[in-house]
């Protein structure tokens, strides 16, 4: 199933969770290879990217290739930036109780 980033991040929500948080480099995830995912990513109106927990991006680097490009997909490591609109797998993750 594939949803765009904001039905995905209703869906986690939904489960009592969020879209995936990375707090640093060493944290991508590898085995995640061909697909695009949806992360808990998203560029806000003054060009900077954030977290959905509200935290920056700790020296984390988004490869972007269009001004139109809000919302963050991990892809064989690497984080990317896409439009929020296109559909693709998520990542929901639960915070610690």
């Amino acid at each position: 199933m594939k949803k765009d980033w904001n039905s995905s991040q209703e869906f986690c929500s939904a489960e009592r969770s969020h879209l995936l948080v990375i707090s640093d480099a060493q944290e991508k995830l590898p085995w995640l290879t061909a697909e695009h995912y949806w992360i808990g990513l998203r560029k806000s109106t003054d060009s900077d990217w954030s977290w959905g927990n509200g935290l920056g991006l700790n020296n984390i680097t988004v490869t972007s290739n269009s001004p139109v490009q809000h919302c963050g997909v991990l892809k064989n490591g690497i984080l990317q930036a896409s439009s929020c609109e296109v559909l693709f797998q998520w990542i929901c993750e639960k915070s610690p109780e």
